[in-house]
């Protein structure tokens, strides 16, 4: 037994090194910043009843510093004031058009607005982020749409969450976000991605048309990140645009039920991920779970505890490495230590988020709202 659990725990800490000196080193080594352009752009934004948000942030984006650029919202079946608020701010923003996507939708995402309005923008240049979303910087545009060109149809970005409120759950979502930014910019930079954020995302019609647009996962509430990732990068080359002057910020959810609504979402999509995706995400995530299980088992047996301490260490040392060098280009402001273990709880949350989905699955007859 003992033997056994020594063998996987050292087999674990192999995985997640070779994991994090392949994926998570390649972000603290990025160094490209493609050249900016002064090509006319479009701003997309899907609202549904974000009177509140538009009110605080859209002023932060009409004050772009970029020569050219229209920003399109897409009312959603608002029933809030949303409506009223556009209409204001587009009688002082020429730059500011607004219109309704009336349709009945197949379900409760927002993929069937946003494609109605990635089609309507003006230009063909579209830059996606959502109505709670806040640019870091007057030069949010101008970065995210950096090196856009007939062979890099796609910049994918980064978008962090903030609280005002200092809570143990507001810990762990704004941790939890810049957790899946590590996993996919890592797997990006590798030149195999496997989703973007929404919240802020830049392509080109030309390259949403040719992917089929949403079409072929158009009855599943979310891929509009991941999935349509996926199907565009296999036609095109892309950039990751991840300097601190590119990134949005949006509100935490506010609870659990929140979170946990947001995650059941995304991660329903994961069944139709490739198999070699799955596979891999699926090793890493139960090496952490295998890793630090184990750990406990082999410390409270206190056999050869040099060795075991020796590998444990060595594991977060490496760690502490890579993403003191992730922190600082990004500019996490979070504190590094308690986000060394914090795959554990990570890991954990999204496996009860996955049975969470398969029950719900099993009880839906396999469909989803």
């Amino acid at each position: 037994m003992h033997n056994a659990v020594l063998l996987i725990y050292v087999l674990s800490a192999l995985v997640l090194i070779a994991y994090a000196l392949f994926y998570f080193r390649t972000i603290s080594n990025h160094n490209i910043s493609p050249k900016r352009s002064n090509t006319p752009i479009s701003v997309v934004i899907c609202a549904k009843n974000e009177a509140q948000n538009l009110e605080k942030n859209l002023p932060l984006i009409l004050s772009q510093n970029y020569p050219s650029f229209e920003i399109l919202i897409i009312d959603d079946h608002s029933t809030d004031d949303t409506l009223s608020v556009l209409r204001r701010f587009a009688a002082k923003n020429e730059q500011l058009k607004f219109t309704s996507f009336t349709e009945n939708k197949r379900n409760q995402g927002k993929k069937e607005a946003l494609a109605f309005g990635i089609l309507n923008a003006k230009h063909e240049i579209v830059l996606l982020t959502d109505a709670d979303c806040a640019p870091l910087s007057e030069n949010w545009i101008a970065e995210m749409t950096a090196g856009i060109d007939e062979d890099h149809q796609l910049n994918i970005g980064v978008s962090l969450l903030h609280s005002e409120k200092s809570s143990f759950f507001s810990w762990f979502a704004k941790l939890d976000a810049i957790w899946v930014a590590c996993n996919y910019l890592g797997w990006a930079l590798r030149k195999n991605p496997y989703m973007t954020v929404g919240r802020n995302v830049c392509y080109t019609k030309s390259l949403f048309i040719r992917t089929g647009k949403f079409d072929q996962h158009l009855h599943l509430s979310s891929g509009d990140d991941d999935l349509f990732a996926q199907a565009a990068t296999s036609s095109t080359s892309f950039n990751c645009i991840i300097k601190p002057e590119s990134q949005t910020q949006s509100k935490a959810p506010k609870t659990w039920r929140q979170w946990l609504k947001q995650k059941s979402r995304h991660q329903s999509t994961g069944i139709i991920y490739p198999k070699s995706t799955l596979i891999l995400l699926g090793l890493h995530q139960l090496s952490i779970i295998s890793f630090y299980f184990s750990a406990i088992y082999l410390f409270a047996v206190q056999k050869e505890m040099a060795v075991i301490l020796s590998i444990f260490f060595l594991k977060n040392i490496i760690y502490w490495h890579v993403f003191k060098r992730i922190f600082s280009k990004i500019e996490v402001s979070e504190r590094l230590l308690p986000f060394l273990f914090f795959e554990l709880i990570w890991t954990v949350a999204v496996t009860v988020v996955n049975f969470y989905n398969l029950f719900r699955s099993s009880k839906d007859g396999g469909t989803w709202s």
